[in-house]
């Protein structure tokens, strides 16, 4: 394929970025989990609100994987459609896929953001550690906002290659 651009290397530690941050990430929720087993059973005691903490870990990492997923196109697909078409039309079926992703995730997008901005006014925190709720809908604006970034890039990558018809590589 040559030489990577600028581009891929960005996309590429990005992606590097982001799969280290949730790795750490499951490791933290094992070791939080670890240590309120050792609280409860062994101590007989709580953590005094540290049971949601895993629960936001997870999603916050959740939400910081799916661009990564849009970035290299590996959302749960189903062939069976896909697979009916050649060549462009095969292309452009993935097109129209991107193109759903875009607009759907663009209005989700702007109504987490007026969520996001409705938490932070609102100055509502978690149950059990007093923790702001804006903090975590901010990685959902985050997680979607490049979800849509991401999957124009798809868009337009495949209308390139449709244009300059190169079957994909």
């Amino acid at each position: 394929m040559g030489e990577k651009t600028g581009w891929m290397k960005a996309n590429e530690t990005f992606r590097k970025i982001i799969t280290t941050i949730c790795g750490i990430a499951v490791f933290a929720i094992f070791l939080i989990i670890i240590i309120q087993v050792f609280f409860r059973y062994v101590l007989k005691s709580s953590m005094g609100g540290a049971e949601e903490l895993p629960t936001y870990v997870m999603a916050v990492a959740c939400w910081l994987a799916v661009p990564v997923a849009a970035m290299e196109d590996n959302h749960i697909n189903i062939d069976l459609i896909p697979n009916l078409f050649k060549g462009r039309a095969r292309i452009l079926w993935s097109m129209w896929g991107e193109l759903v992703e875009v607009v759907t995730m663009t209005f989700f997008t702007k109504l987490a953001f007026d969520y996001y901005l409705h938490m932070m006014e609102g100055g509502t925190v978690t149950g059990g550690l007093g923790i702001p709720l804006w903090i975590f809908y901010l990685f959902i604006v985050i997680g979607a906002g490049l979800c849509v970034l991401f999957g124009l890039i798809n868009f337009i990558t495949n209308l390139r290659r449709v244009i300059k018809w190169q079957p994909h590589s």
